[in-house]
């Protein structure tokens, strides 16, 4: 019987038939829409587009023949997952794919890299002032490659003077690049909705907008767990925020939260099991607050974390003036096996030794997926209005896996990668 490498191997053979199919190993696609475009003046008459036809024909014959090429890679398939152990040998679905990548990371089985750039997101001429971010690593800590070549827009439609809420605004997710058929890269215009997170799912008062008595030290946060003492080391702060959060907006009332010397290390948290929050373990979550130190000279160290996912701010005085946005980083300690423990909770770690710093707009909400990149728009001071715009498009940083590129055409999903693959490419 052939070991999980070999039958890799044999893969790879297959690949390589496949590939050359797919005409990105020559210029003949170049050639064939070079010869279309030029057959309405190189031809008289009506055979001008009778020649450009009949190419157009030839390309569609190569891209008809691209999905049967499952039936040359789909036995290889099926001993793979033979050799591996798969519970259903024959079956080819999302939890095999998931079960080969686990597979062969633990084995130190890879295939090359399809070796591609992730370009942040650039905003438009906007008015609002808010921020597009995009997660690309998956929860092996892995670049996600099932994605095209392309650029990606995110465009406001739906703003505060047409039905959102106040820092909710509706953006349509787009790819620019639309492909004429599976030859190249590009998508089919598909569309989905994302929307800026100002306000949030699973938290509660989330904006510390729920103030009772305000704005005096309060006796309890709603919503929240402090281990302190509220009374002397916590202040509600009127008309102090780094964003309207919608409750705030439909209230009239918008409040932060002033955090004085705490007497040493404490924690400000929700529980999810509390919230009873209801978390989908193959989407990853975001996680945010928005801090202000430079009013309060504040001094002194402070963390967010969502379960085992955190980031630390050693000192406080080393944050920029004004709010900013204190942000868990988008890696793979973002996904549900990485970052849960028990108990699970959203903490904010403080130990102000001096001064104040000033909380506001917590954010835990989950990121949305769109052609393989996971997004999360969060809301700034100004609002975001209809027309305002973010890009991200996707590169290739230089020669592309062949074996990932093939198994992303034919069956959408990428193998476990590797710039120094223990399967080379054919």
């Amino acid at each position: 019987m052939a070991t999980p490498a070999e039958i890799l191997a044999n893969i790879s053979d297959a690949v390589k038939v496949v590939y050359d199919s797919l005409l990105r190993s020559t210029t003949l696609l170049v050639d064939i829409n070079s010869y279309v475009g030029k057959a309405a003046s190189n031809l008289i008459g009506s055979r001008a587009s009778d020649g450009g036809a009949a190419m157009k024909a030839l390309r569609t014959s190569f891209a008809d023949l691209v999905p049967g090429f499952t039936g040359i890679l789909n036995p290889h398939i099926f001993d793979l997952q033979e050799e591996t152990g798969y519970k259903q040998v024959g079956v080819i679905d999302a939890d095999w794919w998931e079960f080969l990548r686990d597979y062969m990371a633990a084995g130190s089985l890879s295939v090359k890299t399809r070796d591609l750039t992730f370009v942040a997101p650039a905003p438009g001429t906007n008015v609002g002032t808010g921020t597009l971010y995009i997660l690309t690593e998956d929860r092996l800590g892995q670049d996600v490659e099932s994605v095209d070549i392309s650029k990606y827009q995110a465009e406001c439609l739906v703003d505060q003077n047409l039905g959102a809420s106040l820092g909710q605004e509706t953006f349509e997710l787009t790819q620019t690049a639309i492909a004429e058929d599976v030859l190249e890269d590009g998508g089919a215009g598909e569309t989905d909705s994302l929307q800026a997170l100002a306000g949030d799912s699973i938290l509660q008062n989330h904006s510390f907008q729920t103030v009772d008595p305000a704005p005096l030290a309060p006796l309890d946060i709603a919503g929240w767990d402090y281990s302190g003492d509220p009374t002397t080391q916590l202040e509600f702060e009127q008309d102090v925020f780094s964003r309207v959060s919608p409750e705030e907006d439909s209230q009239g009332e918008i409040y932060s939260l002033k955090v004085k010397a705490t007497g040493g290390a404490q924690t400000l948290s929700q529980s999810m099991r509390a919230l009873s929050a209801n978390l989908d373990p193959l989407v990853p979550m975001f996680a945010s607050i928005a801090v202000q130190q430079s009013v309060g000279t504040g001094a002194g160290s402070m963390a967010l974390s969502f379960g085992n996912a955190t980031i630390a701010v050693p000192d406080v005085t080393a944050l920029p003036a004004g709010f900013s946005d204190l942000i868990i980083p988008a890696d793979k300690e973002l996904w549900f096996e990485n970052y849960n423990v028990d108990p699970l909770a959203y903490t904010v770690d403080l130990n102000i030794s001096a001064g104040y710093i000033s909380l506001d707009a917590a954010v835990l909400a989950p990121w949305t997926a769109f052609r393989g990149i996971w997004y999360a728009m969060l809301g700034g001071d100004i609002p975001f209005l209809k027309g305002d715009v973010f890009v991200n498009q996707v590169d290739l940083a230089t020669i592309e896996g062949k074996i990932q590129l093939v198994f992303y055409v034919l069956y959408g999903v990428y193998l476990t990668a590797s710039g120094t693959p223990s399967q080379p490419d054919p």
